[in-house]
C-alpha cells in the first residue's frame, strides 16, 4: 500500500480495511488521531523486555514506520523477557532477531533495523524516540538536547519542531519513566473521552435579587456532570438562534434547603433553623448581561456540549530535569503509582537511586555486578554525594535523609528485569507516543515505581544464575521459587486481548512448565478486528479458535509450557467438564473475560474452593485490576458494580428522539424486527397456521402482520430483486412517512399539555421534543436512496437473491418501478393509542427499556382485516414443508454438515471468508437456525453481524438512523459511529491491556511468595490522563445483623462477622434428611434448620420445583406435610434424584440452604456444603 494513501482509508463513512482492522482503537483514539498516527515514524532504542513490549504495542497501533536499534547480542537470560527470542537467537543482534516477528504484527507498518551510530540525522527522521535500555546518561542528554531543541523551516520561517523523547527502563524490581514533548506542548483534549452532551429541556431568563439577569438551563439528564466555569457550546436551540454556535462558561445551580432541628444548649433543648445550599444536578446557569432580551423566547431543542480548552504544558530537557524533576503537575511531589509510597516520598529516593546508577555507569562503563554488595555500597555512596550537591543547588530535588536500603536494592538487582514490569512499562510508554498529537495528557515528566516488597532482607542463597531463560527471575527470587512457579496449576478463562497478554507473561515466567499446568479456554473465533490488539494472532489465523492459536503461540515462546486447551464456555452448563476435581485442584484462576456474568461465575467457584483470583478489565485507555485473596479480600462479586449508563425511555426511542444515539438504537431494534423475526414468523405460520394466527390476535401488532403478509406475497409472486425493492419502498413509506404523519396527527404542532391539577397549558412540542417532518419521495436524495438500496439488499439476502451492489444500477431499477407513496389516511384509534403511550411514560409506566419496538402505523386495514387476510392464505400452496428437529450435537444427522456447506457456498458467492464446521455449529446453536427444505428457498434468518462489511447490516443501520435523524432535524452520524453504537463495541487498545496485565503479573509473585495482604495492590489506571494508582485491596465484607421486615425480627449472623470465604462443611456420608436436621446444631453453634432447600445450579424451568423445600420444621400445607413424610428418612442423594433426576457421576456434595434459627431467633449462616460421598 502506498504510504501516502493510508490516511485516506480512515473514512468514518466507508467500510475500509483500516476502519475494520482498527475499529476498537478508533473508538478510543478517534479518526483524526489515527490519521496523524499513520504518518508517524518512531525510533525504538533497546530490544530487551521493555523495548520489545513497547515496539509490539506501537506497531499494533499502526504508525507509518518503526525503526529498531539494538546492536547488543542476545543472551540466554534475554529469553525471560523478550518473547520473540529463542535459543536459536543467542549470539545474534537483538534488533535483527526481532525484526521479522515484529513486522508480522502489522503488515501496514514499515519495520526496519538501524545499524551504526545514532546520529542527529537519524533522529531527525523520526517523530518520536523511545529509549528502553541502560544508555549512559550523557548519551541520553545529548540525544534529548537535539530532540528538545529541534527546529524546522515553515514558509521560510524557523519554528520549533521538537521530537517526542521518551525513556523507560527497569532495573530489577524498580523502574523509571521520563517524557519530554518539547519546550511547549499543547494538549487539545486532556482526557480523550467523548465530550459530555446534555440535551436541553428548558431555557428561562431569571434574575435573582441583587444579580444581573442570567439564563437558567434545565437538561434532560438527571445529572449534567459539568463543573463550575467549564465551557460549553450551544447548538440547535429554537427560539434563541443567537446562542447557537457560541461557547460560554457555566455555573452550577444551588437551591436553599431550610431545615428545623433540635439541639441541646447548656442542657436545654432548643429548635434552630439551619440553611444549606443543595446542588440542583440537572440545571446550569450562564451569565449573559443582556439575557433579559430572550425572556420567553425559547421554543424547543438545544444541546449543551462540553468544550475542552487547550492546555499548554512546558517540558524541561533531561539535563535540567534530572536535577529538578518536579513540574507543575507534581502537586504531591514526584509520582509513584503506589499510594502509600507516594505519600511517603518513595519516588524521590528512587530518583536518587537512578541518578547514582547512571553515575556508577559513567565511572565504570557498566552497571553494578549482580548481587555484588560491595558495588551496591558504592552506588549508595554515590547517591549520598549527589544528594549533598543537590542541597547546594537552588530548586534541586533533595530529601532529608537518603533511604540507603532502597538505593542498595536498586543496585543489587540492576542487571535483571521481570516480564511483568516490562509489560507495564511497555504499555505506559507506548501510549505516550500517541499523545504527541495533542490528544490526552502526557506524562509530565517523571514516574518512578518499585516493588521492593518482593525482595527479602538479603539476596536468596540460591539466586545465582543457572544459564537458563529464567535467570532474571532466579536472580531475584531464587531457584526454589522458580521451582514453585514451575509446579503451579492455574486456569485462565479467555484468550482475547487480556488473555494474549497474560499468556505471554505466564510463558516467560514458566508458569506450570515443569510438573504443573496451565489450562486455558475460549469459545470464540479470531476476527480481523482482533488483530491490532490480540498480538498472538495473525491474519492467517482469522476464523480459527482463539484458545488453540494462543496456546500454539505461547509454546513457540516457551516450548516447556504445559497448556491444556479448551474451546468451552465456563458456567453451570459445563460443570461436567470443569468439575469439582478440576476447580479444587487449581492453585489459582486468572480471568481474562469481557462479560460480567462469566466473571461472577468464576468468582463464585474461587470463593467456594478458596482459590485466589486475578481480575482485570479495560475500557479504552482506562483499566483496573483486583487481586482477590481467599479470606483476606473482598470477592469480585462483593465489589460495587459500575454505575449503569443512562437508559433511554421507550417513548423517546419510539416517537421523540433528540440525539443521534436514539436513532441508532431504534434502527438496531428495527433490524431485529425486520430481518430476524419475520423469517421465524413465516416458519411458525407454515408449521401451524391456526396456532400462529391465535398468537397474532393476542400480540395486537399490526406492523408485524403487515410485514409478514408482504413477505408471503413476495414469495408467491416470485423471487426477484424487483420484489425486494418494492418491499424496501414499503418500509420507507412506513418508517419515514406514515408513522411520522400518524404522530403529528395525534400531536399537531400547536398541541398542548394541560396540568391535571392547575389546568395550566404548555406547548407539547417543547424542550427536547422535536416536531418532526415526514419524507416525500425523492430518488435524488442520498439518504433515501441509501436506505432503499440497503433495505433491498438485505431482503435479497433473505430470499437468496444476488444483491445489487452498484448504486447506479439500483437507481435505474428503482426508477423503472414507478413507485409512489400511497395517500395517507388518519386514524383516531391510533391517535388515542399514541396519546395513551405518552401518558404512561409521564406516569413512569414502562418508561425504561432496551427495546424500541415501534408503534403501529395506520393504513387502510386494521388488525382484524389483516388477520382475515392471513387466514385466507392457503399454506399448502407453499408445498409441504419438511421441518427437521434441529439437533446440533448429533453428528450423524447431516444438520451441521448441511448448514456448513450451505453457509460456505453462500460465503463464496459474496467473497466472504468461509467458516469452520465448529463455527457453523456454534452459530447455528446460538441463533437456532431452522433446518428446512423449501422449494422457494425459504427466507434466511439474518442474525446481526457488525464486523462483516459485505452484509449491508451496518450500512442499513446507518441509512435508517440518518433518515430518522432527518425526520427530527437531528445531525446525522457517520458509519463508524453507527457501527460502534449499534454493535455495542467497546473501545480497546493494546497499550492499556499490556500495561494492566503487567501490573497483575507482578501481583502474582506476591501470591506465590505468600506476602501479607497489606503488600498487595489493586490498580486503577487511566493512561489517557497519566493517572496510575496502586492501592491496597479492601478486606472481605463481614456479615452484619439486619432487620427482616417480613418476620419483623433482627437476623443475626452466626458466627458473628463471617464472610463469603467461610463455609460449613458437613462430611458425614450420605445422611438422611432427619440426620442432617439432627447433626446441624452439633456442627454449627447450636443452630437449627426450620426449612431446607437444595441449591441447584443447572437450568430448571420448573419454578414450583425451585421453590419446594425438602423439609420444613412446621409443615402447614398439604404439600409440605407430604414432602416431609416422603423425604424425612431418605438419604439426601435419593431426595436430590427425586427432584432433579440422576446424580452426575462426579458429584460428591450438595449445597443446602434454608431458614435457620438459634434460640428461637432467626439467624444467617455461611454456605452449607454436605459431602455425601468421597
Amino acid at each position: 500500500m502506498a504510504e501516502e494513501n493510508r490516511a485516506e482509508l480512515f473514512d468514518e463513512n466507508k467500510a475500509t480495511k483500516m476502519m475494520d482492522l482498527y475499529s476498537r482503537q478508533i473508538g478510543t483514539y478517534g479518526v483524526e488521531t489515527m490519521k496523524n498516527l499513520v504518518e508517524l515514524k518512531v525510533l525504538i532504542v533497546g530490544l530487551q523486555g521493555v523495548g520489545v513490549e513497547t515496539a509490539k504495542n506501537i506497531i499494533l497501533a499502526g504508525p507509518a514506520a518503526v525503526t529498531l536499534y539494538d546492536e547488543a547480542l542476545v543472551e540466554i537470560a534475554d529469553l525471560g523477557t523478550n518473547f520473540f527470542f529463542s535459543e536459536a537467537s543467542i549470539g545474534k543482534k537483538r534488533a535483527e532477531v526481532c525484526l521479522e516477528s515484529l513486522q508480522r504484527l502489522n503488515p501496514y507498518v514499515n519495520v526496519s533495523v538501524h545499524s551504526g551510530e545514532l546520529t542527529e540525522d537519524v533522529l531527525s527522521r523520526h517523530g518520536a524516540v523511545v529509549v528502553t535500555n541502560d544508555v549512559p546518561l550523557n548519551q541520553l542528554i545529548a540525544w534529548n538536547e537535539f530532540t528538545h531543541n529541534r527546529k524546522t523551516l515553515v514558509g521560510g520561517v524557523e519554528q520549533a519542531a521538537p521530537i517526542t523523547f521518551l525513556y523507560a527502563n527497569t532495573n530489577g524490581v524498580a523502574a523509571t519513566m521520563f517524557a519530554d514533548f518539547g519546550a511547549e506542548h499543547i494538549v487539545k483534549d486532556y482526557s480523550g473521552e467523548p465530550p459530555i452532551v446534555n440535551p436541553i429541556d428548558l431555557i428561562e431568563v431569571r434574575q435573582n435579587e441583587g444579580e444581573e439577569p442570567h439564563l437558567a438551563i434545565r437538561v434532560t439528564r438527571d445529572k449534567h456532570d459539568l463543573d463550575d466555569n467549564q465551557n460549553v457550546s450551544i447548538a440547535d436551540v429554537e427560539g434563541i438562534p443567537d446562542l447557537n454556535g457560541k461557547t460560554f462558561p457555566i455555573k452550577r445551580v444551588y437551591k436553599k434547603l431550610v431545615q428545623k432541628k433540635k439541639v441541646t444548649v447548656d442542657g436545654e433543648e432548643k429548635e434552630v433553623t439551619e440553611t444549606r445550599q443543595i446542588l440542583v444536578p440537572n440545571r446550569v446557569r450562564i451569565d449573559i448581561p443582556d439575557a433579559i432580551k430572550w425572556e420567553g423566547a425559547y421554543k424547543s431543542g438545544g444541546l449543551l456540549t462540553e468544550e475542552r480548552s487547550p492546555v499548554k504544558l512546558s517540558f524541561r530537557p533531561l539535563a535540567e530535569s534530572v536535577v529538578n524533576p518536579t513540574t507543575s503537575s507534581d502537586i504531591m511531589g514526584l509520582v509513584h503509582p503506589n499510594e502509600v509510597k507516594m505519600f511517603t516520598g518513595a519516588a524521590s529516593h528512587l530518583h536518587f537511586s537512578r541518578l547514582a546508577l547512571w553515575e556508577f555507569q559513567k565511572r565504570n562503563d557498566r552497571l553494578p555486578k549482580l548481587h555484588d554488595v560491595g558495588e551496591a555500597d558504592q552506588v549508595v555512596e554515590i547517591a549520598e554525594e549527589i544528594l549533598k550537591k543537590h542541597k547546594e543547588i537552588p530548586d534541586a530535588i533533595t530529601v532529608e535523609e537518603l533511604d540507603k536500603t532502597v538505593v542498595k536494592n536498586y543496585a543489587l538487582y540492576a542487571a535483571t528485569e521481570l516480564p511483568g514490569m516490562c509489560a507495564f512499562l511497555g504499555g505506559v510508554i507506548a501510549q505516550e507516543v500517541i499523545k504527541r498529537f495533542g490528544k490526552y495528557t502526557p506524562l509530565h515528566q517523571w514516574i518512578h515505581v518499585d516493588y521492593f516488597e518482593l525482595l527479602g532482607e538479603s539476596v536468596p542463597e540460591d539466586a545465582a544464575p543457572k544459564g537458563t531463560r529464567y535467570d532474571h527471575q532466579i536472580s531475584i527470587f531464587g531457584t526454589k521459587f522458580q521451582d514453585l512457579i514451575f509446579k503451579q496449576k492455574w486456569f485462565m478463562i479467555g484468550t482475547g486481548a487480556l488473555g494474549c497478554e497474560y499468556l505471554k507473561g505466564f510463558s516467560l515466567m514458566g508458569l506450570g512448565a515443569r510438573g504443573g499446568s496451565l489450562a486455558i479456554t475460549d469459545m470464540d473465533r479470531i476476527e480481523v478486528s482482533n488483530l491490532n490488539r490480540q498480538f498472538l494472532f495473525r491474519k492467517e489465523n482469522v476464523g480459527q479458535a482463539k484458545s488453540v492459536c494462543a496456546a500454539n503461540a505461547a509454546k513457540e515462546m516457551n516450548s516447556e509450557m504445559n497448556i491444556t486447551v479448551y474451546e468451552t464456555p465456563v458456567g453451570p452448563s459445563t460443570e461436567n467438564l470443569f468439575d469439582d476435581a478440576f476447580w479444587s485442584g487449581l492453585d489459582g484462576v486468572c480471568n481474562a473475560l469481557d462479560n460480567v456474568k462469566a466473571r461472577h461465575y468464576s468468582d463464585s467457584k474461587c470463593v467456594f474452593w478458596g482459590k485466589p483470583l486475578l481480575e482485570a478489565g479495560t475500557l479504552g485507555t482506562k483499566a483496573n485490576s483486583e487481586i482477590i485473596v481467599p479470606g483476606k479480600t473482598k470477592s469480585y462479586s462483593q465489589h460495587e458494580a459500575a454505575a449503569e449508563t443512562d437508559d433511554i425511555p421507550m417513548c423517546t426511542l419510539r416517537n421523540f428522539p433528540h440525539l443521534i444515539e436514539h436513532c441508532i438504537e431504534w434502527a438496531r431494534a428495527q433490524f431485529t424486527e425486520l430481518f430476524e423475526d419475520p423469517a421465524k414468523n413465516i416458519n411458525n405460520f407454515i408449521e401451524n397456521k391456526e396456532k400462529f394466527i391465535a398468537k397474532c390476535k393476542k400480540s395486537n401488532d399490526v406492523d408485524e402482520l403487515r410485514l409478514l403478509l408482504d413477505l408471503l406475497r413476495g414469495i408467491q409472486e416470485g423471487r426477484n430483486y424487483e420484489t425486494c425493492v418494492k418491499l424496501s419502498f414499503q418500509l420507507f413509506c412506513m418508517f419515514f412517512h406514515n408513522k411520522i404523519r400518524d404522530l403529528v396527527f395525534a400531536f399537531p404542532e400547536d398541541a398542548q399539555n394541560e396540568d391535571p391539577e392547575t389546568g395550566e397549558k404548555t406547548p407539547f412540542w417543547f424542550g427536547s421534543k422535536r416536531f418532526p417532518r415526514f419524507a416525500s419521495l425523492d430518488f435524488e436524495d442520498a439518504l433515501q436512496l441509501t436506505f432503499l438500496h440497503n433495505s433491498a439488499n438485505l431482503l435479497a439476502f433473505m430470499f437468496s437473491i444476488d444483491p445489487i451492489r452498484d448504486l447506479v444500477t439500483f437507481k435505474e431499477i428503482l426508477k423503472k418501478l414507478d413507485l409512489f407513496i400511497p395517500e395517507w389516511q388518519p386514524s383516531n384509534a391510533l391517535s388515542q393509542k399514541l396519546k395513551s403511550e405518552v401518558k404512561d411514560q409521564k406516569k413512569g409506566r414502562n418508561a425504561l427499556s432496551s427495546s424500541a419496538k415501534d408503534v403501529q402505523s395506520t393504513q387502510d386495514e386494521d388488525e382484524g382485516q389483516l388477520i382475515e387476510r392471513l387466514s385466507g392464505i392457503d399454506a399448502t400452496q407453499f408445498k409441504p414443508l419438511q421441518v427437521a428437529d434441529f439437533e446440533k450435537d448429533d453428528d450423524t444427522n447431516f444438520h451441521i454438515d448441511w448448514i456448513t456447506a450451505t453457509s460456505n457456498m453462500r460465503a463464496w458467492n459474496y467473497y466472504i471468508p468461509t467458516a469452520s464446521r465448529h463455527k457453523c455449529k456454534m452459530i447455528a446453536g446460538v441463533f437456532r437456525f431452522f433446518f428446512v427444505f423449501f422449494p422457494f428457498s425459504f427466507p434466511f434468518l439474518l442474525p446481526f453481524e457488525k464486523d462483516d462489511d459485505t452484509n449491508f447490516h451496518i450500512d442499513w443501520i446507518t441509512a435508517t438512523s440518518n433518515m430518522r435523524a432527518w425526520n427530527y432535524y437531528i445531525p446525522t452520524a457517520s458509519r463508524h459511529k453507527c457501527k460502534m453504537i449499534a454493535g455495542h463495541i467497546i473501545p480497546a487498545v493494546a497499550t492499556t491491556t499490556a500495561m494492566i496485565t503487567g501490573v497483575v503479573s507482578m501481583e502474582m509473585y506476591k501470591l506465590l511468595l505468600g506476602l501479607d495482604i497489606d503488600k498487595f495492590c489493586c490498580a486503577n489506571m487511566n493512561l489517557g490522563i497519566s493517572k496510575l494508582v496502586l492501592f491496597e485491596p479492601a478486606p472481605p465484607k463481614k456479615t452484619e445483623a439486619y432487620e427482616d421486615v417480613i418476620e419483623m425480627a433482627l437476623v443475626k449472623p452466626v458466627p458473628e462477622g463471617f464472610t463469603c470465604w467461610d463455609k460449613i462443611v458437613i462430611d458425614k456420608g450420605d445422611l438422611t434428611v432427619q440426620q442432617l436436621v439432627d447433626i446441624f446444631p452439633v456442627v454449627h453453634h447450636g443452630c437449627q434448620f426450620s426449612s431446607i432447600f437444595f441449591q441447584h445450579n443447572q437450568e430448571d424451568d420448573d419454578e414450583d420445583r425451585k421453590e419446594t423445600p425438602i423439609w420444613v420444621s412446621f409443615p402447614v400445607t398439604k404439600a409440605q406435610k407430604e414432602g416431609n413424610a416422603k423425604n424425612i428418612n431418605l438419604p439426601l442423594s435419593q431426595v436430590y434424584e427425586n427432584f432433579y433426576g440422576p446424580l452426575p457421576e462426579k458429584k460428591k456434595y450438595f449445597i443446602v440452604y434454608g431458614s435457620v434459627e438459634k434460640d428461637d431467633e432467626p439467624v444467617v449462616v455461611p454456605i452449607i456444603q454436605v459431602v455425601f460421598r468421597k
